[in-house]
């Protein structure tokens, strides 16, 4: 992933961070329904 500021002075490492998860979220497909179920088999 590669995130672009155009201000390179900048002191936002929160917001950059907000940004990443954001994006990561957004594009992560969500577990199937096999996966959900072996997920709660192995109590997660």
């Amino acid at each position: 992933m590669l995130l672009v500021y155009t201000d390179l002075g900048h002191t936002s490492t929160p917001r950059m961070w907000s940004a990443a998860e954001a994006f990561v979220s957004a594009n992560i497909a969500p577990p199937t329904p096999l996966e959900r179920l072996l997920g709660t088999l192995r109590g997660r």
